[in-house]
């Protein structure tokens, strides 16, 4: 698609280097991973974030990539029921020292039907770029650090991928290599090591690849970081190597996109983060990345998440030309970054039907939602049956009777230990109930307590506060005290709940296994003490001299007819880990 130069763009020079394709030695490969340990099974709460969502155009499979137990899934209806998309996800393949299991970054496709996805999420010696050529039916590994070492002598993790209608590209450290349906392992495949470049820093790895849709291969951009923080990109030829210049000095550039459909790769998007403002910008260039015009996009907090294309789209986005630009969360451009929309879903993927630009999934902490009415449309969770990813904060239970307290909200079951109903149908009514209504909010339940000698007596907490029932799951109340975060301590979650008897309940906050990303001066956690089962609860902190910091778990013990309760303290991070007696 040929664009029309904006008058607002400023041309820069740039810089040719001339690169030197390496040679590498091949020796044998193997065939991928396989698992000899039996499947695991669910016990029937699912839900939870996607990292990424991508449809396949030829079969209309639907992808997600999520945090784990099982990195990739796949739906075939819409988002309602989900599998596996590997048999096993092989996290004892090699001693545990290849594989794909551990979670899914991104999950990428094309028009051929191509399926690719880069694995390793939560284990750096799983990192795999996985694909598939056949719609999603086959994986097999495409690039992980066996093989590159296989290839060069050196084992690196995979660090981006990028998928086109004729390439799989891999990026693994100084690495860039390539793959497609009829490549054999060889020289061939390695295209660029980056620590051939002027200029280069020990340490730099690539981040980010896109690529033109060209049957060549080329052009193909990427971000290359080093480590004082100053990422570079570039425009590769193959034989030609050009250095492309942010907007200004003060844009470090994050990511790279082209136009899926343009073989050109002369419409490019480019999310960097400017220092001076300490924000994310999205600019976009119709030169091949030689000048850039700003995007105003409202209220961004993260990079540009997906630039996606399909030719059933063209006639409905006549300007991008069936472009969709897309940020996690739903934010999305159908005019090249003019104008966007959004529903404001929580931070994660999105993927619209390739042949329907009306049917949209989206995730959020819950699951996957719908909406068949466009992206202001309403989003609906789906039932997401095997969507595994759900998160477990908590048990309890009492006479029978068990709750579990989730990322994806409260789960309620009276038949667990009944054989005769098993999985799914626990957490179904009139058996259980999942997720409960009114208990915590879209990012789940951190704790769960039961009444040992009341069962409909349950008391949750979540980042919020509480909520409280004394008749069951149906009747949740917000208990959440007024003075709720604005203590001489910070409430970030509540990380634990104890009945001390049926009247009085003590709860802590802190981080636990929570994110921490932005230390406050302020002290961080509280105990809280409820004198009436859960509805009024009051701070009882212990402050100077013997400060209370971080509470992440509650203990109860008896020493004659004298109650002794314990509380487990301190941060992650090696400076404070303590138990203290309350």
């Amino acid at each position: 698609m040929k664009q029309n130069n904006s008058p607002t763009e400023k041309i820069f020079p740039y810089t040719i280097l001339l690169i030197i394709i390496i040679s590498i030695n091949v020796a044998g490969f193997g065939q991928g991973p396989s698992s000899t340990i039996g499947d695991r099974e669910n016990i029937g709460i699912y839900g939870g974030p996607a990292n990424d969502l991508a449809y396949v155009y030829t079969n209309e499979r639907l992808f997600a990539g999520i945090r784990n137990p099982a990195t990739l899934l796949y739906s075939d209806d819409s988002g309602q029921t989900w599998s596996p998309a590997f048999p096993f996800d092989s996290l004892e393949y090699q001693l545990g020292e290849r594989g794909w299991g551990g979670g899914a970054f991104r999950v990428l496709s094309n028009q051929k039907g191509w399926v690719a996805a880069h694995t390793g999420l939560s284990n750096g010696t799983l990192s795999a770029a996985v694909v598939s050529f056949d719609g999603g039916a086959l994986f097999r590994t495409a690039f992980d650090p066996y093989i590159l070492n296989e290839l060069t002598g050196e084992s690196k993790p995979v660090q981006a991928i990028e998928l086109t209608d004729h390439y799989l590209y891999t990026a693994m450290a100084e690495y860039l290599l390539r793959l497609n349906d009829t490549m054999h392992y060889g020289p061939d495949m390695a295209l660029l090591k980056i620590d051939t470049l002027p200029g280069y820093i020990p340490g730099s790895t690539i981040q980010w690849i896109a690529a033109s849709n060209d049957i060549s291969g080329f052009p193909l951009y990427f971000v290359m970081d080093n480590p004082t923080g100053n990422n570079r990109l570039f425009k590769f030829y193959g034989n030609l190597l050009f250095e492309l210049f942010p907007p200004t000095i003060d844009h470090n550039i994050v990511n790279v996109f082209t136009h899926p459909g343009q073989i050109t790769a002369d419409t490019v998007f480019i999310s960097s983060f400017n220092t001076i403002s300490q924000g994310y910008e999205i600019h976009k260039s119709y030169f091949g990345g030689f000048g850039w015009t700003p995007i105003f996009v409202p209220g961004i907090h993260q990079p540009l998440s997906d630039a996606d294309y399909s030719p059933d789209w063209v006639s409905f986005m006549p300007i991008s030309h069936g472009l969709r630009l897309s940020f996690p969360g739903g934010l999305i451009s159908d005019d090249l970054g003019d104008t966007w929309q959004g529903p404001g879903l929580l931070d994660y993927g999105i993927a619209t039907n390739p042949y329907n630009i009306d049917l949209i999934l989206g995730s959020n902490n819950i699951g996957v939602a719908i909406s068949n009415t466009g992206i202001t449309g309403s989003f609906m969770n789906t039932t997401n049956i095997g969507f595994t990813n759900v998160k477990v904060n908590q048990f309890a239970q009492s006479q029978g009777i068990l709750y579990v307290a989730t990322d994806a909200g409260l789960a309620y079951t009276q038949e667990y230990y009944n054989p005769l109903i098993n999985g799914y149908d626990q957490w179904m009514p009139p058996n259980g109930m999942f997720p409960v209504p009114n208990a915590g909010d879209e990012k789940g339940v951190s704790s769960v307590a039961v009444d040992p000698t009341n069962s409909s007596h349950v008391v949750c907490g979540f980042q919020n506060g509480f909520y409280t029932t004394f008749s069951g799951p149906n009747d949740f109340i917000n208990t959440t005290p007024p003075n709720w975060n604005i203590n001489q301590h910070l409430d970030p979650w509540v990380t634990d709940i104890r009945f001390i008897t049926s009247s009085i309940v003590l709860a802590i906050t802190g981080f636990k296994h929570k994110t921490y990303n932005n230390p406050s001066a302020q002290l961080v956690g509280n105990i809280w003490r409820s004198m009436d089962g859960g509805l009024a609860a009051v701070v009882v902190t212990p402050l100077i001299p013997n400060e209370y910091e971080m509470g992440n778990c509650l203990a109860i013990g008896m020493n004659g007819p004298q109650t002794i309760i314990y509380s487990g303290t301190g941060f992650d991070n090696g400076v404070s880990n303590v138990v203290v007696a309350l």
